[in-house]
């Protein structure tokens, strides 16, 4: 009995001892032990051997640096190739072998030194300049009265934007060929081209491919480390200290692609990556391998012109979804879980917990730049011509009950308990362009079914509402494998249900819903997903939303970010403005309030203008597990938490 009892408060102690160890950050003191030694001494010629006690302190072992880094996500990319792909986990992953140009960390900019020459171009600094030019007729010019890329019908005086970027000479990319301006220009060329696959072509002139806006003009490469991006006539682009270093993506390896046309590289391993073939970077790593399903391997990439990578080899494992990753950061399997597609809020409390016991580190950042939304489509996308009005939503009545109906705190209080916050306008609560004062979107169920009963939208026997022989269903999609989307989901179809709205529930991997099957050819009635800012100028974000240009349709290649198909004049121009036309704060401002003005507004009562094209849910937070000895892994609110992939190190004692 005593034994089993001094064994007893053994363990116990041994457990504190664990739990100290765990929660402290400071060395332990080296511990004294007490060993035995035989001493033989020879005493009147005999030898006398005496039994005493040594107290010994042992030497610290250094802690072990390991070179394996394992991370694990559970999305895996639909591919590699930049503009064609816009999915978070891509951009993520990417960082690693082809870090940011331009640094986008705690809401900042700053030039990347290893890769830029300098500071960011700017008016101020002489980067950039506004020349006087006059536009002959029929080239393109920026009219300030349609807000739109036009052709000039007579010889016009006009200021045009030249901005002007340097490269660090010496640049190479993974194979041990230069990198140089040229290849920015490449990717330029090779997404303003038909068939590139391109989701974007803002930047592309005018009349260059299906939907492009014709923001730039012209995009050269004078010498291998210049780089100047002239603007079309008449228009300002905040965002022009940075897209110089890429207005449609990263450069492409010229030497590669040359021969090949646009749509060989999209479906090119070399672009894309693959088994057979994956695809050069410039960073501190280079990928080396792709097992579909299973793993990408990242090795230091010997031609990086920075410092080299702590960690030789960083390994993203990929997952069924986050439940069994997060079952494998905490058995020590994995080092991190992803920042972007790693852990749900669902393992928040055993997270937490696990973190106090000190068997890993858990963090997790509510504020970052990232919320949740539902898109609603105008149009019914069983026409492939997207000109159907859809039967339900397309009534401003429907979109406008939707939101009120939807009980988002329940959603911030029981999926994400507490750590996340209700969104009341559709941009992010961080932009300058957000203020409540303009309106809200308030959780009223009543005013929802009054709405609907004004609108002559009638409830049957089973609840569900029908209107001139149109039952009030709707398909709604999101991601699979994400526990809170799903829980979400089931928030959204309750709230529906409940003014007489029935919502049909799919879930598709990230890679089928961000795709041409799905988001980027509008073949969606409701959709779920999340956007996430690296830049939080509101200005790109409200000109995706709102512009009448930037609605994808199969005549413009589906380019464009107007998923909802929203078109409404004074909302549409005032977005131009705000992105185009003035750098002004205070003007941007007002552009910004005209929209919001315009998406609670009904319009003039026809389908395109009503608002509530894209309905805001709330924040999404990040969160992140490391294994203990994992340093320099942390999150970020406007940057992937792999911008700085390099310097990560992984020790054991």
């Amino acid at each position: 009995m005593l034994r089993q009892r001094l064994t007893h408060i053994l363990s116990l102690l041994a457990l504190a001892s664990l739990v100290l160890a765990a929660c402290t950050t400071t060395q332990p003191t080296p511990q004294v032990i007490i060993q035995t030694a035989i001493v033989t001494q020879i005493v009147a010629g005999t030898p006398v051997q005496t039994i005493i006690e040594v107290q010994v302190t042992p030497t610290p072992r250094p802690a072990e640096v390991l070179d394996t880094l394992i991370v694990g996500t559970w999305q895996q990319p639909r591919g590699f190739l930049d503009y064609a792909n816009g999915q978070a986990i891509r951009v993520e992953i990417e960082l690693l072998y082809r870090p940011r140009w331009v640094l986008r960390t705690d809401f900042n900019w700053t030039p990347n030194p290893v890769l830029i020459d300098g500071e960011l171009p700017t008016l101020e600094n002489g980067g950039a300049v506004l020349n006087e030019v006059v536009v002959k007729a029929g080239e393109s010019i920026f009219n300030a009265d349609t807000y739109l890329v036009e052709l000039a019908t007579a010889d016009t005086p006009a200021k045009q934007l030249v901005v002007t970027g340097k490269i660090q000479p010496g640049l190479k990319w993974s194979d041990g060929e230069p990198l140089t301006a040229h290849d920015f220009v490449f990717a330029w060329k090779s997404n303003c081209t038909p068939d590139s696959g391109a989701l974007d072509a803002t930047y592309c002139p005018f009349d260059s491919i299906p939907g492009a806006v014709g923001v730039a003009t012209n995009y050269e490469a004078p010498d291998d480390t210049t780089l100047v991006l002239t603007f079309v006539p008449n228009l300002l682009d905040p965002l022009y200290p940075i897209v110089v270093f890429g207005p449609e993506g990263n450069p492409q390896p010229e030497h590669l692609f040359k021969d090949l046309t646009p749509a060989e590289i999209l479906e090119d391993e070399r672009a894309n990556g693959g088994e057979n073939a994956v695809p050069l970077g410039y960073g501190p790593y280079q990928m080396t391998e792709w097992k579909k399903g299973d793993r990408l391997v990242f090795e230091p990439n010997p031609h990086w012109a920075g410092e080299s990578p702590t960690t030789p080899k960083v390994i993203y494992r990929f997952f069924s979804d986050s439940t069994a990753l997060a079952a494998a950061v905490i058995a020590g399997d994995v080092d991190s879980t992803s920042g972007q597609t790693g852990l749900n809020v669902d393992q928040a409390p055993y997270m937490e917990s696990t973190a106090k016991q000190g068997v890993i580190n858990y963090s997790t950042d509510p504020d970052a730049a990232s919320f949740e939304m539902l898109y609603i489509n105008y149009y019914d996308p069983k026409d492939q011509t997207l000109q159907t009005p859809h039967p339900v939503l397309g009534e401003f009545a429907v979109r406008k009950a939707i939101a009120l109906s939807l009980n988002r705190q329940q959603m911030v209080d029981t999926i994400f308990y507490g750590q996340s916050r209700v969104v009341e306008q559709p941009h992010l609560p961080q932009m300058v362009s957000y203020d409540p004062l303009l309106g809200v979107i308030e959780y009223n169920p009543d005013a929802a079914i009054q709405l609907l009963d004004d609108a002559g939208w009638v409830a049957g026997e089973d609840g569900i509402r029908a209107k001139a022989g149109v039952r009030a269903s709707i398909n709604y999609i999101t991601t699979s494998g994400s526990p809170p989307r799903q829980k979400a989901a089931q928030i959204i179809q309750a709230s529906l249900q409940a003014i007489g709205i029935e919502v049909n529930l799919t879930f598709q991997p990230s890679s089928v819903v961000f795709s041409n099957d799905v988001l980027y050819s509008r073949n969606f009635e409701m959709i779920q997903f999340a956007n996430t800012f690296s830049v939080v100028d509101p200005g790109s974000w409200w000109f995706g939303v709102a512009n009448c240009s930037q609605i994808p349709l199969p005549e413009n290649g589906y380019t464009g970010a107007n998923y909802a198909g929203w078109c409404e004049p004074s909302a549409s121009n005032a977005a131009a403005h705000a992105n185009f036309v003035t750098l002004d704060l205070a003007e941007r401002k007002a552009d910004w309030a005209t929209v919001l003005e315009k998406y609670f507004s009904e319009g003039d009562g026809t389908l395109a203008t009503g608002g509530y094209p894209v309905i805001p849910l709330h924040t999404r937070p990040n969160y992140l597990a490391t294994n203990p000895g994992l340093s320099d892994a942390a999150l970020n609110p406007t940057e992937y938490f792999t911008w700085n992939g390099q310097g990560w190190k992984l020790t054991v004692e």
